[in-house]
């Protein structure tokens, strides 16, 4: 089983990352990287949150501490989570960590 996640190392700097920390401030840029690790622990899900709501997504996963639903909206408008009708998605996970699911 794959252990480890793959990390743009522009990661910081780019441009869906600052504007995310605009809208949350300063610590949100650590909210993809808590979405990223849960969904490398999970595999069989393809970075598919089923049965996972918005206040699910913040407490479970990203153990958010600001104001109720506001980080899931973040992560949506910066394009870092999907919506797919009911269900959030991190967006690129096959793409970027299609080796965790290979592994499992």
């Amino acid at each position: 089983m794959a252990e480890s996640i793959n990390l743009d190392i522009g990661y910081f700097d780019h441009i869906k990352t600052v504007r995310l920390a605009g809208l949350l401030g300063r610590g949100a840029e650590m909210l993809p990287i808590r979405l990223w690790c849960y969904c490398g622990m999970h595999p069989k899900d393809n970075g598919a949150l089923t049965d996972f709501s918005a206040d699910d997504v913040e407490a479970v996963i990203l153990k958010w501490w600001g104001r109720r639903g506001q980080a899931v909206d973040a992560l949506v408008k910066t394009g870092f989570l999907e919506r797919e009708g009911s269900t959030y998605k991190a967006s690129g996970w096959i793409e970027r960590n299609g080796h965790i699911p290979a592994f499992h």
